[in-house]
Formats: C-alpha cells, structure tokens, sequence
C-alpha cells in the first residue's frame, strides 16, 4: 500500500484524477483502497483535499502538468484582473476630468 495527500479534482466510477504539487494523474478506480478527507488552511482552493490510499503495484492511466483550474475557485472576475497584487486604479488624472468638466459646461450638458 502506498499513501497520497493530494487534492481530488474529479472523480467517477473508473476513475480519479488526482492533483499533487504540480502534476495531475488519473487513477483507474480499483487501485484506490480508501479515501479520506483532511483539513487544509483555507484558501481559493475549492478542490478537496484528501489522504488517498492505494494498492501496489499502482497502474496510472494518465500523468500530466496540473493547470491552476484544475483546483482553483472559479471566480466571475477576468484571469487577468483576479490574479492582479492590488486592485487596478480606474480613476482618470486630474486633467482629465477638468477639461471633461469644461466640455459638459460650455454644452450645458450637466
């Protein structure tokens, strides 16, 4: 027997895919002899994480580079403004928003 903490990116009656570091491999289901549930910091990871025990000698159907959604909370916001350190700025300069000003005034438009 061998012991995995990973995290569960999906499963189903043939199979599981697993997600450990930065490799995601398949499992055929009858190599899993048990599969528990444990605690992890809270985070943006939605994927379960899980202590996996499986027989020896182990079969992998499937071995690649995990992506980040494979275990990452989907969000509503762009990938790009997500992943960004700090908030973008979408204030206009000064200088804008004076002659912006002007314009409306000299329309009578505000």
């Amino acid at each position: 027997m061998a012991v995995i903490n990973c995290f569960l990116a999906s499963a189903d009656d043939q199979q599981l895919v697993l997600v450990v570091g930065h490799l995601r491999f398949t499992l055929p289901r009858q190599s899993v002899v048990k599969v528990e549930s444990i605690e992890t910091e809270p985070d943006r990871v939605t994927a379960p994480a899980v202590r996996v025990t499986v027989a020896l000698p182990l079969t992998i159907l499937d071995l690649c580079e995990s992506m980040p959604e494979d275990i990452v909370r989907r969000s509503d916001r762009p990938f790009a403004i997500a992943t960004r350190p700090t908030p973008p700025d979408y204030s206009h300069p000064q200088g804008y928003r004076d002659m912006e000003a002007a314009f409306l005034d000299a329309r009578g438009i505000r």
